[in-house]
């Protein structure tokens, strides 16, 4: 059987009328062919322009949070060894790895990563104090008590940035 033409049908009246799928087809090189953004087939003889690319980042919340974790437990091992306990380097290791991650994660998982520094700074805390030494249990609360400013910091500059971040989405 050979292939139907690709050209308008004529019409009862001897006038050629233009088959649906052909207004779609050419609408859709049409657009093409201007330089406008790509389209696609729904499958049912319409076509609709496709989603455009994502343009932010792809970095999720939970590897986030757990680069934020990483950061943080280097940062606290360097500072237990060049000083006693967590101090000004691991506070400025958090604040870092926050602000850091919360540039680099994606839009819908902002309020993961903003949340997240003061659990970041509880979970470093109690793996290195479980690693380096045997603190008892008031030793880990006024570790953590010491830690409220960092925990503040990070969470003050994460949430800073993803303020700034969906102002400028709008």
């Amino acid at each position: 059987m050979p292939p139907l033409p690709r050209g308008p049908r004529p019409a009862a009246g001897g006038r050629p009328q233009a088959r649906p799928d052909d207004r779609a087809s050419s609408w859709a090189s049409d657009e093409v062919a201007h330089g406008s953004s790509p389209l696609r087939s729904t499958g049912r003889g319409r076509v609709e322009p496709a989603r455009p690319e994502p343009t932010g980042s792809r970095l999720r919340g939970s590897l986030a949070v757990l680069a934020m974790l990483l950061m943080t437990l280097l940062t606290a091992v360097v500072d237990s060894y060049l000083s006693t306990g967590l101090g000004l380097i691991t506070t400025a290791g958090l604040v870092i790895a926050a602000a850091l991650a919360t540039l680099l994660v994606r839009r819908r998982d902002l309020a993961t990563v903003v949340v997240s520094p003061p659990l970041v700074y509880i979970a470093a805390a109690l793996i290195g104090t479980a690693l380096t030494s045997s603190v008892g249990l008031a030793g880990i609360a006024t570790l953590l008590i010491r830690g409220f400013p960092a925990m503040a910091l990070a969470t003050g500059a994460a949430l800073v940035i993803a303020l700034l971040r969906m102002a400028a989405r709008r």
